[in-house]
């Protein structure tokens, strides 16, 4: 929720016509609206499927993470929702499994953490340099 009452979540499958998930927001007012829907890009390279809420900065950025998708081996990714007035515009910032045998792990299933810095921190669910274990990560965007 941010300071003027307006609440951002995510749907894992459902929202949209790919079935891979989105972002909204319900207004103070009560409205809905769909920020962003994913798998937009060719073989869903900003992500999907996300299944974590939302970690928001100071200037109101939403920071999430998708257990699919990605450039690499659809390992997900963590994005980033800037906005602009009314439009939003999402950036993949880590696209998981994008190192030598997935070392950087994937499939990160649990919310983001943001420090005063705007560091953004967070654990993905498999792989990792360690084997199959997953990892714990921190991302300065």
């Amino acid at each position: 929720m941010d300071s003027a009452g307006n609440i951002y979540g995510t749907t894992s499958k459902a929202g949209n016509s790919n079935n891979s998930g989105v972002v909204f927001e319900r207004s103070a007012g009560g409205t809905y609206s769909v920020l962003y829907s994913f798998c937009a890009l060719t073989n869903c390279a900003d992500g999907g499927v996300p299944q974590t809420g939302l970690a928001i900065d100071g200037s109101g950025n939403l920071f999430g993470t998708t257990t699919y998708g990605g450039n690499s081996s659809r390992g997900g990714v963590v994005f980033e929702l800037s906005h602009s007035g009314s439009s939003w515009t999402e950036a993949v910032i880590h696209d998981f499994c994008s190192k030598r045998n997935c070392s950087d792990g994937s499939d990160p299933e649990a919310e983001l953490l943001l420090d005063s810095s705007g560091d953004v921190f967070g654990t993905a669910f498999a792989n990792g340099s360690q084997g199959d274990n997953g990892t714990a990560f921190e991302l300065v965007p």
